[in-house]
């Protein structure tokens, strides 16, 4: 009996299929997504458009705080870097960038 173990792309577009079950459970799977995208090499991967759905489903819930939680700093920047990379015109959600005084979260420009 063979055992097929997806690749890091598989298994978020699995994460995002599963996220949109009903009574699923919602934030574990967002929190798994998270350290997915910490694993997920910065370069753009080579995802079906089906594949795109899902994971694009996962990026826009992203906003959940519970789903970061897990995540040390490292593999939160990890993360948004392959979020950039995996939708680079979508935005990480602000309260997991990086804040620096009298700057923005994410460019460093002056605040808004």
């Amino acid at each position: 009996m063979a055992i097929r173990i997806p690749d890091l792309e598989s298994a978020l577009s699995l994460k995002g299929a599963a996220f949109r079950l009903p009574g699923s459970n919602r934030v574990r799977h967002l929190q798994d997504a998270v350290t997915l995208f910490a694993c997920l090499d910065e370069a753009q991967p080579d995802i079906s458009k089906s594949m795109k759905k899902n994971i694009n489903n996962l990026i826009s819930a992203m906003d959940n705080a519970e789903a970061w939680s897990f995540a040390d700093p490292m593999n939160r920047r990890r993360a948004i870097r392959a979020i950039r990379a995996v939708q680079p015109a979508g935005e990480p959600p602000a309260l997991v960038l990086p804040r620096r005084p009298g700057r923005g979260p994410t460019t460093g420009d002056p605040k808004r």
